[in-house]
């Protein structure tokens, strides 16, 4: 399980009015250049293998935009003079040249964690996807993805992107409602398959199309990384609020290991995206430890006086393991609940926040801002 990274998620460009508001039940999310950087070895390889051929060559942008698609689709597009003779062979030399490409393959940064806390969570999660099916079967066997994709659709199992039949047969086999699942890819074939089968499309420029094309799309969100498709996804999801009144929604913020009986305290940022004025970082310290076998978290400032608790950072507890100081003046805290034990908070306590523990993870009520 790779490391929880707590802290600040940052806010999301502003959306269109009402875009995306829907509640979100299943999570579909395009392969390269969407959860894998894979666009420029797919590049190399249409522009080499086009070379090899004796076939003139795409442009790198060219090639580019033909991301996304079938293999024989894309091929089509980027070589229309060639026979089917050589669209065969431009397949087959594709495809040896990617099977040699996988396994060099990695995530791009964040993802994993995405994956994991979504999974964790207990989203449904889907991959519609251009490549082929032993493509696809091979890269998730070899990232041990296996299990955390209730459904996947590949370009050579019926009609490709953009056209809706990937997406709409995986709403129909998880029994989603297309206007309840949000379609994440990197290119315009993405959005242009969400937006026939009736579902939310959400585009990442950092992909293999250019982000002014996307944005002609019309997503419901364009994002340019990872933790911004975090922050605009998590408050839409059915799973984060579930059990929570309405404005709050459940982020995890460290794996359960990361806490110990009495021992030390993981920080994170309980602020929500978009908080603060324009062009501001708005910022709301908090903690969690673990207290009688239970995750207990807390705004971090002072009742006496607001300052952070914690020196050295993430020293919460006293040499006890039982009580919650504050290293300036020493104010002393109840862990179980956060109320005053001694010391100048004069009976004032800490903030507390709700907190519950599921699936490796410990997860707290964040407040929901529009991204």
């Amino acid at each position: 399980m790779a490391p929880m990274r707590p802290g600040r998620e940052p806010a999301v460009p502003s959306l269109p009015a009402g875009a995306g508001q829907a509640a979100i039940e299943l999570v579909v999310f395009d392969w390269d250049g969407t959860l894998i950087d894979s666009t420029a070895p797919i590049v190399d390889a249409l522009c080499l293998t086009a070379t090899d051929l004796g076939l003139p060559p795409p442009s790198r942008e060219q090639a580019r935009q033909v991301v996304g698609l079938g293999l024989a689709q894309a091929i089509r597009h980027i070589a229309p003079s060639a026979s089917g003779e050589q669209l065969a062979a431009f397949i087959d030399g594709c495809r040896a040249r990617f099977a040699v490409l996988n396994d060099e393959l990695r995530p791009f940064a964040g993802i994993v964690d995405l994956l994991e806390d979504l999974h964790a969570l207990g989203v449904p999660l889907a991959v519609a996807t251009g490549m082929s099916r032993s493509g696809l079967d091979r890269a998730l066997a070899r990232l041990n993805w296996v299990s955390l994709f209730a459904g996947t659709r590949c370009g050579d199992e019926g009609i490709p992107k953009p056209d809706a039949w990937m997406l709409r047969d995986l709403c129909d086999t998880l029994g989603v409602a297309p206007s309840r699942a949000v379609m994440i890819g990197d290119t315009t074939h993405d959005l242009g398959m969400a937006a026939a089968a009736g579902a939310p499309g959400v585009a990442v420029s950092y992909g293999a199309h250019r982000r002014e094309a996307l944005a002609a799309g019309q997503p419901a969100a364009l994002v340019d990384e990872v933790a911004q498709l975090r922050a605009w996804l998590w408050p839409r999801l059915v799973a984060a609020g579930r059990d929570l009144p309405p404005g709050s929604h459940w982020r995890a913020v460290c794996v359960s290991a990361d806490l110990k009986e009495g021992g030390d305290g993981v920080r994170f940022d309980a602020a929500p995206p978009g908080a603060g004025a324009p062009g501001t970082t708005a910022r709301r310290p908090a903690f969690v430890v673990r207290h009688e076998g239970l995750p207990r978290a807390y705004l971090n400032e002072c009742a006496h006086v607001p300052v952070e608790l914690d020196w050295p950072a993430g020293r919460f507890f006293d040499h006890s393991g039982l009580y919650l100081v504050c290293a300036t003046h020493g104010a002393t805290y109840r862990a179980a609940d956060g109320s005053c034990a001694g010391g100048p908070c004069r009976g004032r306590g800490l903030t507390p926040l709700k907190t519950r523990e599921s699936n490796g993870r410990v997860w707290v009520a964040f407040e929901t801002r529009d991204a």
